[in-house]
């Protein structure tokens, strides 16, 4: 597992001072919740949870630095980029080279490597070259293994694959990801090998620093695409425009047992900046079943950020319903602008308090060869970069300040960097 180094985030965030103070914050313990706290844990349990790692002096601290990024998306484009990066042609004929992907988040790198708990929204399968049509981007995405390396080098420590491209290469593209995904030391969220595991799916409790970490991953859609071999999909829908009771049932396990419930859900209409009703209602279903924060992807663009109070006043749901994307090479500027969100859990004699809340703005950058592909932080990505965006020069001029406009429209100021939250974004 990851060491941390000074904690430092290559952001202007005075908000996370209190995070920084305590900069010397030893890598993560990843856990068992075991018996020895006076819990019975089954043995069904026990085989459905990490392996312990050994702890570091803050292992029981009570607080847990988390990054979320928004959808990876490994388009075609990136393949080639990644390949050139590797010494090969940049195109199918010299995939034989190989692929580096870090290079791509290089702006990112230390801010992932420094969070206790790092997760990594994987858009497309990794079935590596073995998967029928060997690698492809859109519209029905492969990705090599060797991607699944780099984002753990990076130092991201989980990853989500509970999407809409979960059966883009059927059922026997799912089993090879999967078997990548479980060759690694990685947690793996979103998909599973039988009906089973995906049902004890609200047993895995992830203990980090002393907390109990439950992380439910669910979709609302394949893209019409149907499992032939009845393979579990961890959709959240009953069918009838609702959420599955066995879904809120999952949520509230995970509730019972954890300090924190995290849950992923991919949804919403594709390049939307309006949140849907479904979303709205999915939303609060998830928080009334005991859901800490809800993280959306799947729209392709941000979407706002709120804070979902219960029907007894007595709790309250963090709710970003898209973090846009995180890696990928679309077209338009819009589906160029993500974000990925940094918070602390705070464990308290009253429960797990969420504090620093903090949306990171993020450009996916691309000249006009669609090269030199790479994503920044908003703050290091001036406009004369900008000028060069290669979706400015291939699909028409585009404007710097359609960044802030967005930021305004949709992010609260009290979750923007504060080099960003002044009154006027010009």
């Amino acid at each position: 597992m990851k060491k941390s180094n000074v904690y430092m985030l290559m952001i202007d965030c005075a908000v996370l001072i209190a995070v920084i103070v305590l900069s010397d914050f030893a890598r993560a313990r990843l856990a068992p919740a075991s018996s020895s706290e006076g819990e019975s844990v089954t043995e069904e349990e026990r085989e459905s949870v990490p392996t312990e790692v050994p702890a570091t002096e803050n292992a029981e601290s009570g607080r847990v630095r988390f990054f979320i990024g928004g959808d990876n998306l490994i388009h075609e484009n990136v393949l080639n980029e990644a390949n050139r990066l590797a010494g090969g042609s940049g195109s199918r004929s010299g995939y034989g080279s190989g692929f580096s992907f870090q290079p791509l988040y290089g702006d990112l790198a230390d801010t992932i490597r420094t969070a206790d708990l790092a997760v990594c929204n994987q858009a497309s399968l990794v079935g590596g070259n073995d998967a029928p049509g060997a690698l492809a981007g859109y519209p029905l995405f492969n990705s090599p293994s060797s991607l699944a390396e780099d984002l753990l080098a990076l130092g991201f420590d989980a990853v989500n694959i509970g999407n809409n491209h979960l059966l883009d290469l059927g059922d026997h593209g799912l089993k090879q990801s999967l078997s990548v995904w479980k060759e690694k030391d990685v947690i793996l969220l979103g998909g599973y090998e039988s009906a089973d595991e995906m049902r004890a799916v609200a047993n895995k409790i992830h203990r980090v620093n002393g907390i109990k970490i439950a992380m439910l991953s669910y979709t609302a859609t394949t893209n019409g695409l149907k499992s032939k071999e009845n393979a579990p999909i961890p959709y959240y829908g009953d069918g009838g425009g609702g959420v599955s009771q066995d879904v809120l049932d999952q949520i509230g396990q995970c509730r019972r047992n954890a300090d924190l419930v995290l849950v992923f859900v991919n949804w919403g209409n594709t390049e939307s900046f309006e949140v849907g009703e479904e979303q709205k209602e999915a939303a609060r279903r998830f928080a009334e079943a005991g859901a800490d924060v809800i993280l959306g992807t799947g729209p392709k663009v941000i979407q706002k950020i709120e804070r979902i109070l219960s029907a007894d006043q007595e709790r309250e749901t963090l709710c970003v319903y898209s973090l846009g994307n995180f890696m990928g090479t679309m077209q338009y500027l819009d589906n160029l602008f993500g974000g990925a969100l940094l918070f602390e859990a705070k464990k308290t004699e009253e429960g797990c308090r969420i504090e620093n809340v903090l949306f990171q703005p993020l450009v996916i950058h691309y000249d006009e060869r669609i090269s030199s592909l790479g994503v920044y932080t908003l703050q290091n990505y001036p406009e004369s970069l900008f000028s060069r965006h290669g979706s400015n020069l291939l699909y028409g001029k585009g404007r710097y300040s359609r960044y802030f406009e967005i930021l305004q429209s949709l992010i609260p100021r009290e979750f923007l960097p504060v080099s960003l939250r002044g009154s006027s974004f010009s």
